[in-house]
């Protein structure tokens, strides 16, 4: 299988001859070469595609299956782990959500086929009354399926999330075959036919038992068939049946799915995915929807084969038709995005403790300690700004250690990310201290940790995240939370540190506005940051901390200025994205394209959406956890730190005109972005943990010169 799973056809070369061919010979040969061709990519397009639906079925199980064609097709088709993170737990509402390509809150009723004068439970009428009511058409000859759960989503305008739907009205038709009860997927979930009705092909038998749905195109026969085998009880020994029935001169794709709770370990590991295509080639699948060789989304199924059959992919689906490409080693390489994804699952809410531990081990001893034991404070002071450099640990550390081929262990990560926070900070230091030339050691070493973090942040998102994609301080890359693009951690901490660095060099406006445009650019552009929340909240910090540089305060109109102006840079990239990169845009450009197609309503559901997940993380530990410590480190500020706060000021004002700037981007990306409170902890904890260290450090040491008139300040 090659770029979009269809198979090139390939054309035998015969030899030419020494003697010359008269032109007509040469027209002759190259009309018989295109229709030889034609016809063998006609013949390509019309064989079948065989997807398979494999409840439980993780890369662990497919790498470790001694099945005989399942471990064939493993070793002859592409791969890829499959993300489910979109998906609800439950019984079949992973394949639910596979099939509508967009969550939904509660699986729906489901009622058996039934006569069209049958009654339908909970509905006045008989099922034809039903059907004809539901769907403004006459209602079939033959037995209905009437899916009571659709009701609800038909009448709130959500009928586009029905693979059934939308393959209707784009001149498909479904059919189902096989035997259909109770234990096997609640297949009308599907939502076939108009609206969520199958009106054909009710009961009809066949010579494999498991449940299939048959799509097909009369308008365009030369797309074949696209036939979709749903999950049954016996799960992976099904799968092998169906699979060595179909035989090997046939395309078929392997969809593995997890189930189990969302507390449940199975959730940490991806799916499994196999194509294979009767040339048998190896490579690695992936979509536009992950943007990462060997990844694909459980989202991807639906798109996929509405793409296979030629049927526009609406903008209420989330995900991408599949492609594959080319890989030596695939098997390798889905292994280590499954290590990366488990570790990851495991390690993220460890690496929030243990960054609040730090805080709290440090930080507030040193804060207690200041003024009974000010030589030991400052050496508590010496771990916070080592922890500066946290970022760097974070995009270099988890690299290096799966590039070891070491193991998914948790202590081991965090101990290799200390190592490197340890070397960073040492060399920093040394450096910082060499080069001071009479300008004040800790300024500059905090300047420099500062920015540091910022440039390793922002080179890994030009690089294409190969240090945050694989780190355990953001959880999306790869199981699906956020695919590609900067997540809230990083793009709080890279605003945060880099908006304050920039303050403390004291170089000015001029200096730093082409970097802060450019990095704020980063953050929003669809093939770099993805992040159109992050843009919003990057030009609301990034535009005053410019203007208090050149002199001018923060007022609440120029507030409101600085918003507006990251919206509408948030709405022009989103504008671009949809022009640039059409059908393959970005989050930031489907969005465009869903308002286009459903209206303001599908905006409202997106600003709902981000309140309700803002308002569920803000209850969760890590974030009362960190609130804590800052209205902890207030309270000392405006108590019994009050007068080192004022020190602080009036030796280090550069530090004091940071706040206004970062507390409005703080707040901005709160409001604009998916859980957007993480990144505006993030970028606040940055000033919070600097403050900290200087108070310490002026309160211990009166001698240190971070003065005015320094030269920096």
């Amino acid at each position: 299988m090659r770029g979009s799973c269809s198979r090139p056809a390939r054309m035998s070369r015969s030899r030419s001859r020494r003697q010359p061919l008269a032109p007509g010979g040469v027209i002759l040969g190259l009309l018989l070469a295109f229709a030889c061709a034609r016809g063998s990519l006609a013949q390509a397009a019309h064989r079948p595609l065989h997807i398979i639906l494999v409840e439980g079925f993780t890369l662990q199980r497919l790498l470790r299956t001694g099945l005989p064609t399942l471990s064939r097709a493993r070793r002859h088709g592409s791969l890829a782990g499959v993300s489910t993170a979109s998906a609800l737990a439950g019984r079949s509402s992973v394949a639910l959500s596979m099939a509508l390509s967009s969550a939904v809150a509660t699986v729906p009723a489901m009622q058996e086929p039934s006569p069209p004068d049958a009654s339908v439970a909970g509905e006045p009428g008989t099922a034809s009354r039903v059907f004809q009511r539901r769907t403004g058409a006459a209602p079939p000859a033959r037995a209905v399926a009437v899916h009571l759960g659709w009701g609800t989503l038909v009448r709130s305008g959500q009928a586009d999330h029905l693979i059934g739907s939308v393959a209707a009205r784009g001149g498909i038709e479904a059919e189902v075959r096989g035997r259909l009860d109770a234990s096997s997927l609640t297949w009308t979930q599907l939502g076939i036919g108009p609206q969520g009705f199958l009106s054909r092909g009710c009961g009809e038998a066949a010579s494999i038992g498991a449940p299939r749905l048959v799509f097909r195109s009369p308008s365009r026969p030369e797309a074949g068939e696209a036939t979709l085998w749903l999950p049954t009880v016996d799960g992976l020994a099904g799968a092998e049946r169906v699979a060595a029935r179909l035989g090997d001169g046939t395309e078929v794709w392997i969809v593995g799915l997890a189930t189990g709770a969302a507390s449940s370990a199975k959730e940490d590991r991806l799916g499994a995915s196999v194509w294979v295509t009767p040339a048998g080639k190896q490579g690695l699948l992936t979509s536009a929807t992950t943007r990462t060789p060997g990844l694909i989304s459980s989202l991807d199924v639906a798109p996929t084969i509405l793409n296979r059959l030629g049927a526009p992919i609406p903008a209420t689906m989330g995900g991408h038709a599949v492609n594959a490409e080319p890989a030596s080693e695939p098997e390798a390489a889905v292994r280590r995005l499954d290590v990366i994804s488990y570790t990851g699952a495991q390690a993220l809410w460890p690496m929030f403790l243990f960054t609040g531990g730090v805080l709290a081990l440090f930080g507030l001893p040193a804060l207690l300690l200041i003024r009974r034991n000010p030589g030991r404070a400052a050496s508590l002071s010496v771990a916070l700004e080592a922890f500066l450099l946290w970022p760097l640990s974070m995009v270099i550390g988890a690299p290096v250690w799966y590039a070891l081929g070491a193991p998914a262990h948790i202590v081991g990560l965090t101990i290799v990310s200390l190592a490197v926070t340890v070397a960073a900070y040492a060399l920093v230091r040394a450096l910082s201290d060499a080069t001071a030339a009479g300008e004040p050691r800790l300024l500059r070493r905090l300047t420099t940790c500062l920015l540091v973090s910022a440039a390793a942040l922002l080179i890994d998102q030009l690089a294409g995240q190969p240090g945050m994609k694989v780190s355990p301080l953001v959880a999306g890359p790869i199981r699906g939370i956020r695919f590609y693009g900067i997540g809230n951690e990083p793009m709080g901490l890279l605003a945060g540190s880099l908006a304050l660095g920039a303050f403390l060099t004291g170089w000015g406006a001029r200096v730093w506005a082409l970097p802060l445009l450019l990095t704020a650019a980063a953050i929003g552009w669809p093939t770099v940051g993805a992040d159109a929340g992050g843009l919003i909240g990057a030009v609301a910090c990034f535009g005053p901390s410019l203007a208090a540089m050149a002199g001018r305060r923060l007022t609440a109109a120029s507030a409101v200025g600085w918003t507006m102006a990251g919206m509408a840079a948030a709405w022009g990239v989103s504008l671009a994205d949809r022009a640039l990169y059409g059908p393959q845009a970005s989050h930031i450009g489907a969005a465009i394209r869903l308002g286009q197609e459903t209206g303001a309503q599908a905006v409202w559901q997106i600003a709902a959406r981000k309140v309700a997940m803002n308002l569920g993380i803000a209850a969760g530990g890590p974030v009362v956890a960190s609130v804590v410590i800052i209205a902890f480190a207030a309270v000392m500020a405006t108590g019994p730190l009050r007068p080192a706060l004022r020190e602080l000021v009036a030796r280090v004002p550069r530090w004091a005109a940071a706040g206004p700037p970062l507390c409005l981007g703080a707040a901005v990306s709160c409001a604009f972005n998916d859980s957007g409170i993480v990144s505006a902890l993030f970028m606040l904890g940055v000033y919070v943990v600097v403050g900290l260290i200087l108070i310490i450090r002026l309160t211990a040491d009166k001698q240190v010169d971070i003065s005015p008139d320094s030269g920096v300040c």
